[in-house]
């Protein structure tokens, strides 16, 4: 469910893997990050910086921050349980 839910297309982050590359091997490398998850092992990459033009004025750079796709998973599922638990929760936002 994780995996189909990130965007194929992405670039790699800084460790150079593509979503093509880690798909390659996807059981392998998913049942990787679970378990270092589970020993709370795992911790997040930096993310690369790329510079992109802007919309408004393409003269004008902005940043942008690529996530590896280990992270990508692990933020993904990270979401995925967060909308599940909030779905059977109510908040009175009203002040």
């Amino acid at each position: 469910e994780t995996w189909e839910g990130l965007n194929k297309r992405g670039a790699a982050g800084v460790d150079g893997i593509s979503m093509s590359m880690y798909a390659e091997n996807l059981d392998a490398n998913l049942k990787d990050l679970v378990e270092r998850l589970k020993a709370h092992s795992y911790q997040a990459p930096n993310t690369r910086r790329a510079y992109i033009p802007k919309a408004g004025n393409p003269a004008k750079m902005r940043p942008l921050g690529i996530p590896t796709v280990g992270s990508q998973c692990t933020s993904t599922q990270w979401g995925f349980g967060i909308r599940t638990v909030a779905k059977d929760v109510r908040f009175d936002l009203r002040a």
